[in-house]
C-alpha cells in the first residue's frame, strides 16, 4: 500500500461518515473504521464518497472514491447507489 493511501484510509476513522446522516443532517452521524469500510468496500456493500473540493480530490483520493463535493451533495444524492452504504469522507 502507497504511502498517501495508507495516510487516506488513517484519517477514514476520524472522518467516514455514513451518508445518509449526513444528508439528513444529524448532529452525531454514524461512524465506521477504516478497517470496517474497506471490508464493506471490497465485498461490494459500501462505496466512498469524497466530499472535499476538487483540487483536494485531484492531489490524492481513496481508491474507488466517488467525488461528490459537499456543496452539491444534496443535488446529487439520485446518482449515488441506493442498495448500497455510502460513506462520505474529508480530512
Amino acid at each position: 500500500m502507497d504511502r498517501h493511501r495508507r495516510r487516506l484510509l488513517a484519517a477514514l476513522p476520524l472522518a467516514a461518515l455514513a451518508l445518509p446522516a449526513l444528508a439528513a443532517g444529524a448532529d452525531d452521524p454514524t461512524r465506521i473504521k477504516a478497517d470496517e469500510l474497506k471490508k464493506l468496500v471490497d465485498a461490494g456493500q459500501a462505496v466512498i464518497v469524497d466530499v472535499r473540493g476538487q483540487a483536494a480530490y485531484d492531489a490524492e483520493h481513496a481508491k474507488g472514491a466517488r467525488h461528490v463535493p459537499l456543496a452539491e451533495l444534496s443535488a446529487r444524492l439520485d446518482q449515488l447507489p441506493k442498495d448500497k452504504l455510502v460513506v462520505a469522507y474529508c480530512t
